[in-house]
């Protein structure tokens, strides 16, 4: 009790600090530092709570919101734009660290943080600026919330202008500890990776090269990462031979054509996490909630909780697997692996819940988009698995909150076969344009 007390009363303080925009940048850089993320996440381990868990998505939320705002009062100049960048990069890394750590909890900060990052940059129109000129919340909208936002933000400036002149010399003082603090952190952190630059094979940094070599284990579970394997396991010699080719065309045609989503900052180093890292996770989650007792989930589709971590945990590991799925290389590595498949199908299973189901069938969709990897899927039994998702009565799909995921569920099922040019299987079984009227 000692314990968790002296550490929420540490997390509640540095909450405090992360409101002041000008200490986000040191605190953050502070918080990334391996040593002090390990500590974290060791102290963490030792004195699991509720209260020490809430303190630390206070945290986490604070420096989220304290740079989203900043960004909000300033969205029109180009410096802030850079640097709410910046500090998504460092809120990326803090959550890759997190999401290396086999608390369930600490998974679930980690990745409703990525997931609402995303989401951020998505309505803001901030990913791929340039190439994307609209954005599916209609600008109006858009406007109107940031005007809202822009007042709302006025009014308490002018409210919190006393109690900032009151706290400015202390905040100035503490700044310029954090600013010298964080000087000698970047002078480490550059020697460091001077000397790791000469070594052409350290590319990853710890947390995504942690996440890409490290499988989640379970007392439930054991899931060893296989060495790298073919995807095929044919006899036919010609079969085979054909296969080669198949694998040497599509390496050549990775290397020719640019992957325009792994260029653009800050997202791109979560394109260099393992496929099988985050689906052996999904499957670890998903057995640890088909073993509780009261295992009703606890959430509704819009709005996460970590009241069902290990459902909660699902279902934005699979959000996050669709988004990455967008990236050629992440295709690459996710295909050619038996195990991810195998783990795919069991996640498409008619009982578990349809959300998860629309987040897999998504992925499979964007997969199946390339001709290459038809025959793959084919291997995997993937066309017959969805087919089965296809055929039963929309009753299977109903959920507490609503009954629309049947339709979702038989869209995108068919979406996959009609991209693998099975259209003959489904022509009488469901209507391709029955989604358009909802």
């Amino acid at each position: 009790n000692a314990l968790i007390d002296r550490l929420s009363k540490r997390f509640s303080e540095l909450s405090r600090l992360a409101t002041n925009i000008e200490c986000i940048d040191q605190l953050m850089d502070l918080l990334r530092m391996q040593t002090s993320i390990d500590e974290i996440l060791s102290l963490i381990s030792q004195a699991t709570s509720p209260q020490l868990h809430m303190r630390v998505a206070e945290l986490l939320h604070t420096l989220v919101n304290t740079s989203y705002q900043e960004f909000l009062r300033y969205s029109d100049r180009r410096e802030y734009i850079e640097n709410f960048r910046n500090h998504t990069k460092k809120l990326l890394d803090i959550s890759l660290e997190f999401l290396s750590s086999d608390m369930a909890y600490i998974q679930y900060l980690s990745l409703i943080t990525i997931n609402h990052l995303y989401d951020l940059y998505v309505y803001h129109n901030l990913l791929n600026p340039g190439i994307y000129n609209t954005c599916y919340i209609p600008s109006s909208r858009r406007q109107l919330n940031n005007n809202n936002n822009l007042i709302k933000n006025k009014s308490q400036h002018l409210t919190n202008n006393k109690h900032q002149n009151n706290i400015s010399k202390k905040s100035s003082t503490l700044s310029n500890i954090l600013h010298r603090i964080s000087r000698d952190n970047d002078d480490k952190r550059s020697s460091i990776n001077l000397i790791k630059s000469t070594n052409s094979t350290q590319q990853l940094s710890g947390s995504v090269r942690y996440c890409a070599n490290r499988s989640p284990s379970s007392s439930s579970l054991s899931i060893t990462t296989p060495v790298k394997e073919s995807t095929t396991d044919l006899t036919n010699q010609h079969i085979l031979k054909s296969n080669l080719f198949k694998y040497e065309f599509i390496d050549k045609l990775s290397n020719q054509i640019t992957n325009s989503i792994n260029t653009y900052e800050p997202f791109s180093i979560l394109y260099k996490i393992e496929p099988n890292y985050l689906l052996c996770l999904m499957r670890q989650r998903l057995d640890a909630h088909r073993n509780e007792f009261n295992n009703r989930p606890k959430c509704v589709p819009s709005t996460r909780t970590p009241l069902c971590t290990h459902h909660c945990v699902i279902i934005l590991a699979a959000r996050l697997l669709t988004i990455l799925s967008q990236d050629q290389n992440f295709q690459l590595k996710f295909i050619e692996n038996k195990q991810n498949l195998s783990i795919i199908i069991d996640m498409l299973n008619i009982n578990n819940d349809p959300h998860l189901i629309c987040l897999i069938l998504q992925t499979l969709g964007i997969i199946a988009l390339n001709p290459n990897f038809h025959e793959v899927l084919t291997q995997a039994d993937i066309p017959d698995t969805v087919l089965h998702l296809i055929l039963p009565a929309d009753e299977m799909f109903y959920t507490n909150q609503t009954t629309k995921f049947a339709r979702y569920v038989k869209h995108l099922g068919a979406r996959i076969l009609v991209y693998m040019g099975l259209l003959t299987k489904i022509s009488h079984k469901v209507n391709l344009f029955d989604i358009l009227g909802m």
